[in-house]
């Protein structure tokens, strides 16, 4: 898991390949007057962005993939994520092929407090659970980019 801003966004080309589809994304597109949908960006790299209100954290529900990698790049608003290492985490949705994902209960999970121009890398072995609200709910705008392990 990586946490940082987007002004550090192309430090971590190296990290992984991907994160170059993602800096020239976002240098050729808006994401303020860009409309909520899925965007194709090549090298089968593409965006869901999505606008939202945060939910309370209880019995929060924790997500992982294994065929893609997220960079999830707040564009307005703020929430809390919450993660945990896949090893501590125990399942209760067993791993869905078609849609990349698997459900997860954790506990000793790290808050992680995301505003705009910040973004986070998870990788198959981290755990999240976003959209969390920190006391109030708060809308959202969030570019979630989806790479290709």
């Amino acid at each position: 898991m990586i946490i940082d801003t987007l002004n550090n966004l192309s430090f971590y080309k190296k990290t992984c390949k991907g994160i170059s589809e993602v800096t020239a994304f976002l240098k050729e597109r808006d994401l303020i007057s860009l409309s909520p949908g899925r965007y194709e960006m090549g090298g089968g790299c593409y965006l869901n962005l999505g606008e939202y209100n945060t939910k309370p954290q209880n019995d929060a529900v924790f997500e992982a993939h294994r065929k893609y990698i997220d960079v999830q790049l707040i564009v307005s608003g703020k929430e809390i994520i919450l993660w945990q290492n896949i090893g501590m985490g125990k399942v209760i949705k067993e791993y869905q092929e078609n849609d990349d994902y698997s459900l997860f209960k954790a506990d000793n999970y790290i808050r992680l407090n995301v505003a705009s121009e910040m973004f986070c890398i998870f990788f198959p072995g981290d755990l999240h659970c976003p959209s969390v609200s920190d006391g109030e709910s708060a809308n959202v705008k969030k570019a979630v980019f989806k790479i290709p392990v």
